[in-house]
């Protein structure tokens, strides 16, 4: 037994003992080393240093919520019952909405409502993730097509939350070299996204062409607007302020000054339009662009060195390859047509303006400027105006949590532009994704507006109705009524504006209380002053649906007269 025990130990090799046996001792000297250094430390006493004791004795750590200021007005505690529907219920007393974004009564609608019920049952309540990360399911693929198809562009990307759609893509393209000229009376939502680009911001006044031009040759006569990429960042209606974007003088400009321009749609998406298109519709402004990128793999790095080809695409070229030893007509057809094209262009009159390049039976042709006496900058600006006529608007943003009664935004552009926020939004890579049941929400909010798009009309009239009323009512002696008459979105303002906001305010709650306590439920437009960049005067906010009557609207005027009596202003 003593043999064989000897005769196998003497087999093994010891060297990975020794190796291991030394690694062991060596961690446990490590141990012991640090267990020791921290019994001896010194320990400091607090009458050791006196100093110290009482820098800690006189610290004291910030709050976590700023201290209300007393010039804040305080908190009415409004409690709604139920839907916020064409009438809600605001502590026990049922009132006509004039205060939340119902405009189609989608809030009301049945087959909505059953849409969303068959999303729960399929998908459940949440996403499980970022778009990324297990968060995509097939409805959102879905309502990104839909919103797309619907905006008539190439691509959208949604995003969770209304907020984060608008400061995620301003972060996405716009970085801290850049010059953003933005409207005086944008949203909150802008300003935090520009703050935290921090792009040089140039702000120019309300809805006024004239003095943004102004401001883009101040800047262009200084040497620091060179090689840096301009922006300009509008909204389709003003949230602020409810007037319509002057678009068609701005895009006049972008083109002349060569500006990038984003759209926010939040307010104008599904309700200016023929077909509740936007901003561009109601402008009738054309918003198509094409963009192709296209790669090779035919140099040695990109070969060598780039990611490998996708298996689904090699699946793809494989069957393209198999299509073309199957059918040698389709070489044969499209040298024919090459050959048509080719005489074609050759036997029109534009060999009157352009050389045609190529050969005949080559697909791909080049038409060149006759005039080569023109340096190369001014044949692209002539040639980008032939070909890019549609090129008028870079961005659009919106939001599905007006006129589509859900919660959400969305993007639409390019490929080439909605696919970089893929990869840069950040409200997009690291957020929850959009539950699936609101995106179903969305979805059939979609469809009812394409199936009936009387109701734009409706809402036009309803808008235009109350904007008229407003105005020639006895209130226009207490208010100036701010907006465009087409507006669904309307501002009273005090016309005493020498007072200072905070006693406006206090002024315009009292109306709003008073209301409310009679039936009309309405709402002062609420800000935070001490973050904005220039706080909007107070106001109070009205906002219509096709559900309103006349009745209503006079219902609505005679309980601000009382109102207004009521508060002595």
């Amino acid at each position: 037994m003593y043999s064989q025990i000897n005769t196998i130990f003497s087999q093994v090799q010891f060297n990975h003992i020794y190796v291991e046996g030394s690694i062991l001792l060596v961690l446990l000297w490590i141990l012991f080393k640090k267990t020791t250094s921290s019994s001896n430390a010194k320990k400091v006493e607090p009458s050791e240093n006196p100093d110290m004791e009482q820098k800690i004795k006189l610290w004291t750590p910030k709050p976590l919520v700023n201290k209300t200021s007393p010039s804040a007005l305080p908190m009415e505690n409004y409690i709604i019952d139920g839907k916020t529907e064409h009438y809600i219920t605001i502590n026990g007393r049922s009132c006509i909405n004039f205060a939340t974004h119902n405009y189609f009564n989608f809030i009301s609608s049945k087959c909505i409502e059953n849409n969303v019920v068959d999303a729960v049952n399929k998908y459940g309540i949440g996403s499980c993730g970022p778009r990324a990360f297990y968060g995509t399911f097939d409805i959102h693929i879905e309502l990104e097509e839909k919103i797309a198809k619907f905006m008539e562009m190439e691509e959208a990307v949604i995003y969770s939350y209304g907020f984060s759609t608008v400061t995620s893509a301003i972060q996405a393209y716009i970085k801290s070299r850049d010059i953003v000229y933005v409207d005086e009376e944008v949203n909150f939502a802008i300003q935090k996204g520009l703050q935290s680009s921090k792009a040089e911001l140039v702000y120019f006044k309300h809805n006024c062409p004239e003095d943004l031009e102004r401001l883009i040759l101040e800047k262009n006569a200084t040497k620091r607007r060179r090689n840096r990429r301009a922006f300009l960042i509008v909204e389709g209606i003003y949230m602020n302020t409810g007037n319509i974007c002057n678009l068609p003088k701005l895009i006049d400009i972008r083109i002349k000054h060569k500006i990038r321009i984003f759209i926010d749609e939040t307010i104008s998406f599904g309700i200016l339009g023929e077909k509740g298109r936007g901003i561009t519709e109601h402008f009738n402004i054309p918003k198509d662009e094409v963009d192709l990128i296209i790669g090779s793999l035919e140099t040695a790095l990109s070969y060598c060195f780039s990611h490998r080809y996708p298996p689904l695409l090699s699946s793809a070229a494989i069957k393209a390859l198999d299509e073309i030893e199957k059918h040698p007509e389709m070489l044969a057809k499209l040298r024919e047509r090459s050959t048509s094209l080719h005489k074609s262009l050759r036997n029109s009159q534009l060999i009157e303006h352009f050389t045609l390049g190529s050969d005949e039976s080559s697909p791909l042709k080049h038409l060149y400027l006759i005039d080569n006496s023109l340096l190369h900058s001014e044949q692209q600006q002539i040639l980008k105006k032939v070909v890019d006529y549609k090129d008028e608007v870079d961005l659009i943003i919106g939001s599905l949590e007006t006129a589509l009664s859900s919660v959400g935004g969305f993007c639409v552009g390019s490929t080439f532009v909605v696919e970089h926020q893929r990869l840069s939004g950040l409200g997009y890579c690291f957020s929850a994704s959009l539950p699936p049941l609101l995106s179903a929400a969305a979805i059939k909010a979609l469809d009812e507006i394409e199936k009936h798009p009387e109701m734009l009309a409706k809402l036009r009239e309803r808008s235009t109705s109350l904007h008229k009323s407003l105005r020639n009512s006895q209130l226009i002696e207490h208010f100036t009524l701010g907006s465009d008459e087409s507006s669904p979105l309307k501002h009273l303002y005090l016309i005493d504006n020498s007072l200072l906001h905070s006693e406006q305010q206090q002024i315009l709650k009292k109306v709003v209380d008073y209301c409310i306590s009679k039936g009309v439920a309405i709402t002062t437009a609420a800000y935070l002053s001490d973050r904005e960049y220039k706080t909007p005067t107070p106001s109070i906010r009205l906002l219509t649906s096709i559900k309103i009557t006349d009745e209503e609207i006079d219902s609505l005027i005679d309980t601000l007269l009382q109102a207004v009596t009521a508060s002595n202003i």
